[in-house]
């Protein structure tokens, strides 16, 4: 969550705006609520050569990306599409500038927690 969280916050100058404690406050209890939320789905990649080392993860429904996080060395690989792949997204809840930028090319309409 942690990664989310502080991706969040510090990626993006929308989630910059909030006051730090009440931030992390609310946006901790509404990623908790879409991690249980049984519609959603979490995609994890691992490395080939260790499956504990953790290279990225998507959270979505099926309709809406809620995060994806791809571990810096790892980005422009393909991973965020392959973690992705088969899905009908159409809507994002939370993002950095980089990911507000391929969501427009992509035509999704943001849809905040």
């Amino acid at each position: 969550m942690a990664t989310w969280l502080n991706g969040c916050r510090y990626g993006s100058d929308y989630f910059e705006l909030q006051a730090k404690e009440p931030y992390f406050d609310d946006r901790a209890e509404k990623i908790t609520k879409v991690l249980i939320d049984p519609d959603t789905n979490v995609r994890i990649a691992c490395s080939d050569e260790d499956i504990d080392f953790i290279v990225g993860f998507a959270a979505f429904t099926i309709e809406k990306l809620h995060w994806v996080y791809i571990r810096d060395g790892y980005r422009k690989g393909g991973i965020a599409r392959l973690l992705l792949n088969g899905t009908k997204i159409t809507k994002f809840s939370g993002f950095t500038k980089t990911g507000a930028s391929i969501a427009k090319a992509k035509g999704f309409v943001f849809e905040p927690l």
